[in-house]
């Protein structure tokens, strides 16, 4: 159980820094668990959020889950590549989804055990 909750905080750690990557002023997170399944709620103020990032990370944080990167994220997690960072989450996950309506994003993923 212990390193589902790592890996539950770096997947969190790593939403927070790209929240503030783009000059977000304020991030609120709601996590929430049950039975197997646990839901990330990010929300956070990003003035003019461009079109490209916005894609950009729809497109990183969509792309289909891989149970065998969970194993090598720790060693591949080192990079400071914030598109490699946010497709490896991206791997980690079932599944996210992402609203933006000028400047609030929510970004709600979740992940099962």
């Amino acid at each position: 159980m212990q390193y589902i909750n790592q890996r539950n905080i770096k997947i969190i750690d790593e939403l927070i820094n790209f929240c503030y990557s783009q000059d977000s002023n304020h991030v609120s997170i709601d996590i929430k668990t049950e039975d197997r399944k646990t839901t990330f709620t990010i929300k956070t103020t990003i003035h003019n959020l461009s079109k490209s990032v916005l894609d950009d990370l729809e497109r990183l944080l969509n792309c289909p889950r891989c149970h065998e990167m969970e194993e090598c994220y720790w060693e591949l997690g080192g990079n400071d590549d914030m598109d490699c960072k946010l497709s490896l989450i991206g791997m980690m996950i079932d599944s996210a989804i992402i609203c933006y309506d000028n400047p609030y994003l929510t970004i709600t993923l979740t992940r099962t055990i």
